[in-house]
């Protein structure tokens, strides 16, 4: 395990990185939906913030299991944020954001 995540750091550096967004239309086509889908994925756990925060709803959710979804966002932010990946920064900033308020909602209404 060790190996594989000094292997990957070790290319990155080496590597040139390329442009952003690609000048290839299909590269950026992904590029682009893969942004699309930072935004739209987090957005499936609007309901459910809004159901803890509007109806103090929070029957049958775990603190533990919405505080373990955060805890993890903020490592993959950090990774986006030092490697400078658009759609790993966005779509971790909204899942924690997300994640935090169903949690801190919980600790509010439960």
């Amino acid at each position: 395990m060790v190996y594989g995540v000094l292997s990957h750091q070790s290319k990155r550096k080496s590597k040139r990185h390329d442009q952003y967004p690609h000048p290839n239309p299909r590269m950026r086509l992904l590029d682009n939906a893969v942004t699309i889908l930072a935004v739209l994925g987090p957005l499936a756990t609007l309901p459910q913030a809004y159901n803890v925060w509007a109806n103090h709803n929070v029957v049958g959710l775990s603190l533990m299991t919405w505080a373990l979804y955060f805890m993890v966002n903020v490592p993959f932010l950090l990774y986006g944020v030092i490697h400078k990946e658009r759609p790993i920064i966005i779509s971790n900033t909204l899942w924690a954001m997300l994640n935090f308020s169903v949690a801190a909602g919980i600790v509010m209404f439960g």
